[in-house]
């Protein structure tokens, strides 16, 4: 009898969980006017949309999506981005209107990632907000404390950016300018780029100082403008002088990789995403790496980008 209580219990474990119910009362949470105990991540859908009802039937049950949320401890909710476009435009910023955004206790937006997600990314994405809980409780507290500082105002925007939270990182960017305007031109010129804003990036990138990291985000905009061939040439030669911190390293590879795809060199591409996978798995850019290996293999697959 113990072994087939023992037995029972091990095939629950195997059995997946109940999907984590995505409550449609955001507002509650928005509106509350006070603390929570807990985070939460939000799903701004576009019902109706192809890829945004896939994401939401497939990508947020997905086993290791709910691993993640129960991991970090979030809560749940869902919102009609049709009906509330002024909580994209003031969590994520430009964009067609779908995304997720995580808010803090306090019901703010700290991190985003607009458009639609795959597991992986996914996945990675809100492992990485849990991870940047306490660099942030860190970084909001040294600008408490020196509020007019334009290093402790880099230091939290910088966190923001990499969140996505660029709504968040503007003003503080912005603030510290002129005096750190070597520190913030790169910074702006990224965030401009991810938001869409190709030509007021391009202003920022002429202001940012020449070097690996300034070519990374020129390829990435070439990128973001169609220019395959020149973020090719721009991210290669980034990569060649080495130097690049991690996530700039990481993101050059990403880009090299998609522009590669882009230009018909897939053999090439899979090489340099397969090698991104494997060193830096785990992480927002080697689950976007995972989508474009996916993407090279299956290219008449549905795919959530």
């Amino acid at each position: 009898m113990r072994w087939v209580l023992i037995a029972s219990f091990a095939l629950l474990g195997a059995c997946e969980l109940p999907p984590k119910p995505w409550s449609p009362d955001v507002d509650a949470v928005v509106a509350s006017g006070r603390p929570e105990e807990r985070e939460t991540v939000v799903f701004l859908a576009l019902p109706g949309r192809e890829l945004s009802d896939r994401m939401e039937k497939e990508v947020l049950k997905n086993s290791a999506v709910e691993l993640a949320l129960d991991a970090g401890r979030f809560r749940t909710a869902r919102v009609d981005a049709f009906a509330r476009q002024d909580l994209y435009a003031s969590w994520v910023g430009s964009g067609e209107g779908m995304g997720i955004a995580v808010l803090d206790t306090n019901g703010r937006c700290y991190a985003a990632r607009p458009g639609p997600q795959d597991p992986p990314e996914l996945e990675a994405f809100l492992r990485l907000c849990a991870s940047r809980r306490q660099p942030l409780v860190v970084a909001q507290g040294l600008l408490d404390a020196r509020p007019d500082d334009p290093d402790a105002m880099i230091r939290l925007a910088e966190i923001f950016l990499e969140l996505g939270a660029r709504v968040r990182a503007e003003p503080l960017l912005l603030a510290a300018a002129e005096p750190r305007p070597l520190r913030v031109a790169p910074l702006m010129a990224l965030l401009h780029g991810q938001d869409g804003r190709l030509q007021a990036a391009r202003k920022w990138l002429e202001r940012a100082p020449a070097g690996p990291q300034r070519d990374v985000i020129d390829g990435y905009l070439c990128y973001k403008e169609r220019r395959h061939e020149d973020a090719i040439t721009l991210l290669r030669g980034a990569l060649a002088q080495g130097g690049l911190p991690d996530r700039e390293n990481q993101r050059a590879r990403l880009y090299l990789g998609k522009a590669l795809q882009e230009t018909g060199q897939s053999a090439e591409a899979l090489a340099v995403l397969r090698s991104l996978l494997a060193e830096a798995r785990g992480t927002v850019f080697a689950g976007a790496a995972e989508h474009t290996i996916e993407h090279i293999k299956n290219p008449n697959q549905g795919h959530t980008h």
